[in-house]
């Protein structure tokens, strides 16, 4: 009982200085296109993919990418809720701006071991598969993720194995959610 109420205690320790450094990094991130450097000419122009561009306010390597349809009136509302996510299953945006044609634009994280795509097409390389083990821990991890987006009224709307990551630390991450037309209620 003891050793729960302390490991309890420590979590919420860690949830607090995640906060607190998640406050800190909020005041420092880009906030227009001027704002990063760019890999490739041509990112900035590309509706459909993303880019690597590195986030002079923070430091960063950031993926940014243009959300299709974030003209609409309540973009501006999702984005913000959608940067609210503070959770380890989740891959976290960490920045948002308009553009002068008034379509919104994300930054996020970079996943550095890869997203769960490359990792099958790997094994699958190697002529194997997940173990039983391996493939419920992955759809474990991705419906945790879902849940507490769930929980907050989001929905991901495109739930596929490019969208669901691996961090450095191999913790899984779900990523890249699109903005819906509506919320829905969690309850």
């Amino acid at each position: 009982m003891k050793k729960k109420q302390e490991d309890e205690k420590k979590r919420l320790e860690i949830i607090k200085q995640q906060e607190t450094i998640s406050k800190k990094k909020s005041s420092q991130k880009a906030k227009d296109l001027k704002d990063f450097k760019w890999f490739d000419a041509q990112s900035k122009e590309n509706e459909d993919k993303p880019y690597v561009a590195l986030d002079t306010k923070s430091g960063y390597l950031v993926i940014v990418k243009t959300l299709l349809n974030s003209k609409e009136k309540h973009a501006s509302a999702e984005i913000e809720k959608l940067m609210t996510l503070n959770h380890e299953n989740v891959l976290p945006i960490n920045g948002s701006f308009k553009k002068s044609d008034g379509q919104y634009c994300v930054s996020m994280e970079i996943p550095f071991l890869a997203d769960l795509w490359t990792r099958i097409n790997a094994k699958k390389q190697l002529k194997g598969n997940f173990s039983e083990k391996e493939t419920l821990r992955i759809l474990a991890k991705t419906a945790k993720g879902l849940a507490y987006m769930h929980s907050l009224g989001i929905a991901h709307w495109d739930v596929k194995p490019d969208n669901v990551f691996f961090s450095e630390d191999n913790i899984l991450k779900v990523g890249n959610p699109l903005l819906s037309t509506t919320s829905f209620d969690s309850s």
